[in-house]
């Protein structure tokens, strides 16, 4: 659990999530991005029947790169959003509306760079959307979306350009 997500929206709301799990579940805090992936890659170590997310995009995040630094795990991986925006599971629940099921299998993206790997889910930055995060992380006292915004002017105006990119898909580069 992340509960400074949603602006601390989901350390005040803990009544509504907690009602969905059930009295198995083991709530645990993480204070940080790597304490989130330190206790999902225990979880899925462990071999415990459900790891369930409840944070946002970035909690999320985490918390898959920890759960699938672990090989051969038999741990199901649940989310409850609670984020700001909630895009993946947004994006999910669409999914689910559509098709009638609540119980999805889905996609999971590699960034790897030499001696750097992480998974990601529903989107990964690099370019622009990578330089204007880290623009925006001396703001966090702002709203996500403001400093977001305020990270984008940030970037814009110091003069970035572009950086050289490919894209490989199943060994096939693309330029």
């Amino acid at each position: 659990v992340n509960p400074k997500a949603g602006a601390g929206n989901l350390a005040r709301s803990t009544q509504r999530w907690k009602a969905l799990l059930t009295p198995q579940h083991q709530v645990l805090p993480g204070k940080d991005a790597k304490e989130t992936e330190r206790l999902a890659a225990q979880a899925a170590s462990d071999q415990v029947s459900s790891l369930t997310i409840v944070g946002g995009d970035g909690t999320l995040h985490h918390a898959l790169n920890g759960y699938l630094s672990v090989p051969h795990t038999n741990t199901k991986l649940c989310i409850i959003p609670g984020g700001s925006a909630n895009d993946y599971a947004a994006s999910l629940n669409t999914h689910a509306f559509s098709t009638g099921n609540r119980r999805l299998t889905v996609d999971v993206g590699i960034l790897a760079y030499p001696n750097f790997q992480r998974y990601f889910l529903n989107v990964t930055g690099i370019g622009l959307t990578a330089h204007t995060a880290i623009s925006s992380r001396p703001a966090r006292w702002l709203p996500a979306r403001l400093r977001y915004t305020r990270g984008l002017l940030r970037t814009l105006i110091s003069g970035w350009l572009y950086m050289d990119t490919w894209i490989e898909i199943q060994g096939q580069r693309i330029h």
